[in-house]
């Protein structure tokens, strides 16, 4: 995969890891235009068996095949997919630059290397950032008609003053039977994150 994609040019170098996950590593690269990420998918039958229900009920990827396989190349075309709808609406995300089977390929955020995960960073205007996030949630949901299906404080970057949300193939169209689930879990777990700065800030 990875061949493919530096014969065809969207990757030039692959240089170092810069984050580790249960379903993928990510690695600091370069491409035409600069620094790049290349997401690259676990294949082991553990990782994906329990992402199953993120694509069933996604009416674009009709007639799924329970194959290993054949599952993790749809999550890589659906976390491209997702990215593109997402970034088509001027929402804050990675833009998607190429991919092939288990290999992403999209633009690294961050300044002189990776962005820090909302996790690990300390921010001022915490409600300022609580509802810019609400309305990017918002946003995703009415314009693009997608949810995001696991935000949290750790699949979200901060750069440039701004958050920006990242790890989107799980998401799913609001035609899937579990969006509205979603969508709630979603919410309810930015409102966790701004009651926990809060917290933090009154103690």
């Amino acid at each position: 995969s990875l061949y493919k994609l530096m014969k065809s040019g969207i990757i030039d170098t692959l240089d170092f890891p810069i984050a580790r996950g249960k379903e993928a590593h990510v690695f600091h690269g370069t491409g035409e235009n600069g620094p790049i990420a290349v997401k690259i998918f676990h294949t082991s039958n553990a990782v994906f068996k329990n992402l199953v229900q993120y694509i069933e009920g996604d009416p674009r990827f009709g007639g799924l095949r329970r194959r290993h396989r054949d599952l993790v190349d749809i999550w890589v075309r659906k976390e491209f997919r997702n990215l593109s709808r997402l970034e088509k609406w001027g929402l804050a995300v990675p833009k998607p630059l190429g991919t092939h089977k288990n290999v992403l390929v999209m633009e690294l955020i961050g300044s002189g290397g990776a962005a820090p995960r909302l996790r690990d960073i300390e921010i001022k205007e915490k409600f300022e950032t609580f509802t810019e996030m609400l309305d990017m949630v918002a946003v995703a949901w009415q314009n693009a008609n997608l949810v995001h299906a696991d935000l949290s404080e750790y699949n979200i970057l901060w750069h440039d003053g701004e958050p920006w949300f990242i790890d989107v193939g799980q998401g799913v169209t609001d035609q899937h039977p579990h969006s509205e689930e979603f969508l709630v879990r979603d919410v309810s777990r930015l409102v966790h994150w701004i009651n926990k700065q809060q917290y933090l800030f009154i103690r």
